[in-house]
């Protein structure tokens, strides 16, 4: 067993209280693509997420440890061959590999293959860093249809569009609806995570979260791969940090980034509630 970095429980701060919380899903253990991944990363501040990188089969084993904790984690499975864009963004060097997602903080875990008795054991420390980080929730199983909501027709035919590929297409469609009903939150939230999936598609990911930006243009790419794969809290320390450097014309960027990374976050992710605070202290 090879530990990629180990799991580091330090990068997770203590809030002042532990909230309690209660999700519906279709299933403790889910298959995730390019497009669900923003899904995890809001369960992810319900409950710890388990990221499972496979190339072949999933392990059963591991299923069998996530399913025994009724509901206090999930499992997420990536084909690292289907989805490779996926296991980029999150710098998988083999397959199977375990990540975890903690309020949509990506943490390596381990690599290669494991035991029951390993599993249990990694499961428990995240269980209870993730508790001492106030994610301490339960998910229900339930139907599909009670879970996740149906989505209107014209934002489902974006969602097609962006299955088959037709990301400008879908991006046109979007831009649309919003300019119709600017409030809409589902249309504006997904019209942020289609814009970001194009800006970042193409990228080399590994290599952009292992460099160091030297420039506005490279730190402001670094903070859109870090939201790709959901690390939201360095995405926007980057950006807040760079605000009271930089021309205004560059400040404009950093306050469109961001507002384009608050809508895909959520408004209940505490991560965005204070990047919005101090946004709020730097343009007034």
């Amino acid at each position: 067993m090879s530990l990629a970095g180990g799991m580091d429980l330090s990068k997770l701060k203590s809030p002042t209280q532990v909230v309690v919380d209660t999700l519906k899903v279709p299933s403790f253990v889910a298959e995730v693509t390019e497009k669900t991944l923003p899904t995890l990363v809001k369960i992810s501040g319900t409950v710890p997420v388990i990221l499972e990188f496979f190339e072949t089969s999933p392990d059963q084993v591991l299923e069998q440890v996530v399913r025994s904790q009724n509901g206090k984690l999930m499992l997420a499975r990536v084909n690292s061959v289907v989805d490779a864009r996926v296991a980029q963004a999150f710098g998988v060097n083999t397959s199977p590999s375990l990540f975890a997602l903690v309020k949509g903080q990506p943490l390596p875990v381990a690599e290669g293959p494991l035991t029951e008795s390993q599993y249990l054991a990694i499961v428990n420390q995240l269980l209870a860093g993730a508790s001492a980080q106030g994610v301490a929730g339960l998910l229900v199983e339930g139907g599909t249809e009670d879970a996740i909501p149906e989505l209107p027709k014209p934002l489902q035919e974006a969602l097609e569009l962006v299955d088959s590929g037709q990301i400008d297409q879908a991006l046109a469609l979007l831009t649309k609806l919003k300019a119709e009903n600017p409030k809409d939150l589902r249309t504006s939230a997904l019209l942020a995570q289609v814009n970001l999936m194009k800006r970042t598609m193409d990228l080399k990911h590994e290599e952009i979260l292992e460099s160091q930006p030297t420039t506005f243009s490279e730190a402001t790419v670094l903070a859109d791969v870090l939201a790709a794969i959901g690390d939201f809290q360095s995405c926007f320390d980057i950006l807040l940090s760079l605000y009271p450097q930089v021309q205004p014309e560059n400040k404009e960027i950093i306050k469109a980034r961001l507002l384009e990374y608050f809508e895909i976050a959520g408004s209940s992710n505490d991560s965005v509630k204070s990047a919005r605070a101090k946004l709020a202290t730097l343009l007034y």
